[in-house]
This record gives structure tokens, sequence and C-alpha cells, in this order.
């Protein structure tokens, strides 16, 4: 559906709707720290916070790093 909606709508901008990210998420991760890195990186407001919010998630489930990554 993603490739669609960029096909027809090639000027619009495009956003994920965090609630049901976060839905996937957590049925992954049941951890409440995961949970909270979860919310410190989508509410990351500059370049240098957001990373600081990846390295902090990818410390805390390092068996898990690229999965979790990818989640986010």
């Amino acid at each position: 559906m993603v490739h669609a909606i960029e096909e027809l709508f090639q000027r619009a901008e495009h956003r994920f709707c965090l609630i049901h990210l976060f839905d996937n998420f957590k049925l992954r991760y049941k951890k409440h720290d995961l949970r909270q890195q979860f919310w410190a990186i989508a509410s990351s407001t500059n370049v240098w916070d957001f990373k600081r919010a990846m390295e902090n998630l990818e410390r805390a489930n390092p068996k898990d790093r690229m999965k979790l990554i990818a989640a986010t």
C-alpha cells in the first residue's frame, strides 16, 4: 500500500501513525523500558536527541539490535 500511495501521490508528504506502530512494537517487545525508549525516539525533535535515543534503545537490548532498529 505504501508503494501505491507513493506512486499515486508523488508530492504528498507521508507519515505513519505512531499509535499503530507502537501497537506492533509492544506485541513483540514486552519490556517496559523498551516501550519508554520507543517514545523517546518518537518524540525526538532534533537529530542529536534522535541518535542518542536510538543508542539507548540499542544498549537496552543488544541481542535484538537490528530488529529494534527496524521496528522503530
